[in-house]
């Protein structure tokens, strides 16, 4: 109960005072995008979160390849996989980058919503600088922020198994922004979170700690998804958006950070010294996700919670399986 109570009233003095900061991305999806882009009618609309999943795209768009493939895109940005969810369910985007959780939901809830390709960021485990947290088992009653049914709930659960603790013995507020999440540990609002890159790398130059890392793990959870109704008609700009991501992800895997230095700093908002810090995955260009990583995500999600009926819920608990998760027709011959 102390715990709990504890919890709330650091998370209501966090959310009012991260609140000035953070207002301009609490926009209505309906209309427009967390940074106010108003929506292109005629585009291809492919909602992201600002996470180097997303950085492919971004330089594609930087350096013009849109264009010189006469390819109509138009990259829409959002702070939390709900938000994108919201979107996606609505229909104000075509395509969401997400990750292979969310994806198994959607597929769930909507059978013709598919995964057309994966992505290649990463998340870590940080933790309060003030606090002796430096192994796994130092983390019982402590609060660890994740987004519930999502893949940094499901990278918490692993991380617990790996260490063979109860999953049970942490606290798991749910702070869906990535951003707030990274802000609340580095002001000791929260003891540890999961969040993706560049804000785990950004959390370690402001002196927290880092414990876990998933793509030290080789666990790759992010995906591209799209309606079926989306791939079939829209088929040949998917392909010009496929082509336009590899080439984006060649030219990151071999050109010096340096090139998309200004690039980096303005879609991520990073200090001099985080971007100089900061490890820039290997992309592989337009590809799939492991079917394996897609069965055990599917299996935790089944088994994760008894009462919940979001999305795909009710699907997953009888007959779900993975086998029509994804279409490939994307994918480029290498």
């Amino acid at each position: 109960m102390k715990q709990a109570l504890r919890f709330c009233c650091l998370l209501l003095t966090g959310i009012l005072s991260l609140a000035a900061c953070h207002d301009d991305k609490a926009r209505p999806v309906a209309s427009m995008s967390d940074n106010d882009q108003p929506f292109d009618s005629a585009a291809l609309r492919i909602g992201y979160l600002p996470t180097l999943d997303a950085l492919p795209l971004l330089v594609a768009e930087e350096d013009g390849l849109f264009d010189s493939l006469h390819a109509d895109i138009q990259l829409i940005r959002y702070t939390s996989n709900m938000d994108v969810d919201t979107a996606f369910v609505n229909r104000h985007i075509h395509g969401a980058l997400t990750d292979i959780c969310r994806a198994i939901l959607h597929n769930a809830a909507q059978p013709d919503v598919k995964i057309a390709g994966k992505t290649d960021g990463a998340s870590a485990l940080i933790t309060q600088h003030k606090l002796r947290l430096r192994k796994i088992s130092d983390l019982p009653e402590r609060m660890i922020a994740i987004a519930r049914n999502e893949a940094s709930d499901w990278m918490l659960d692993l991380l617990l198994d790996e260490a063979q603790m109860d999953r049970a013995a942490v606290n798991r507020p749910q702070i869906n922004n990535v951003q707030l999440r990274q802000e609340m540990v580095l002001k000791e609002m929260i003891d540890a979170a999961i969040v993706p890159e560049p804000y785990a790398t950004q959390a370690v130059v402001a002196g927290d700690r880092q414990l876990w890392n998933s793509q030290e793990k080789g666990l790759q959870t992010g995906c591209i998804i799209f309606p079926q109704q989306v791939l079939d008609e829209r088929e040949a700009e998917l392909k010009l958006l496929a082509t336009a991501y590899t080439i984006a992800a060649n030219r990151i895997n071999n050109s010096a950070k340096e090139r998309y230095k200004t690039l980096l700093q303005n879609s991520y908002d990073l200090s001099p010294l985080v971007l100089d810090t900061l490890q820039l995955p290997h992309y592989e260009g337009w590809s799939s996700p492991s079917p394996e990583t897609a069965n055990q995500a599917a299996d935790w999600l089944k088994n994760r919670y008894n009462e919940a009926d979001w999305l795909g819920f009710r699907v997953l608990k009888t007959d779900y399986r993975t086998n029509h998760l994804f279409d490939n027709r994307l994918i480029l011959e290498r």
